[in-house]
């Protein structure tokens, strides 16, 4: 079984264009979700909310559990990554914002690929992302 990790990574991507991405494992917007209506739930708008706040998980550790960290907050941004990717959301979506200085910022919302057999690939030039799909006719959707 296929289950989601909390892993905050961190990391430029492409050295030629110097791309850094930034991907969490999403429990972050799952756990923001918990206190909203589902009719009111926008997890794009979410995520896009986390960049502008500057902080990963507003909620931690009161209702999403990290350890209390004291001396720094790993989840505080200095600064904007040029793709912010959150993984094990329910759908695939993406939309292209602007940070405080104008740079653009690409956020994905990755859906679970054992639920969804999708993955999203990005154009690391023009930062255009598409979904991907692997289902086929007659294979069998597995639960988690």
């Amino acid at each position: 079984m296929v289950t989601g990790t909390p892993i905050l990574w961190d990391h430029t991507v492409c050295a030629d264009t110097a791309l850094s991405a930034l991907a969490i494992s999403g429990q972050n917007i799952d756990d923001m979700c918990k206190y909203f209506p589902d009719e009111q739930i926008d997890r794009l708008g979410m995520a896009r909310d986390t960049l502008r706040w500057r902080h990963l998980a507003p909620t931690a550790p009161d209702t999403l559990w990290c350890y209390p960290y004291f001396d720094r907050d790993p989840f505080a941004l200095k600064q904007s990554p040029h793709v912010y990717l959150v993984g094990n959301q329910p759908q695939f979506a993406t939309d292209l914002m602007e940070d405080e200085n104008g740079l653009p910022i690409r956020l994905v919302l990755v859906p679970r690929f054992v639920d969804t057999q999708t993955i999203a690939v990005m154009n690391t030039k023009t930062l255009e992302v598409k979904s991907v799909s692997f289902r086929m006719a007659g294979w069998p959707i597995v639960e988690a």
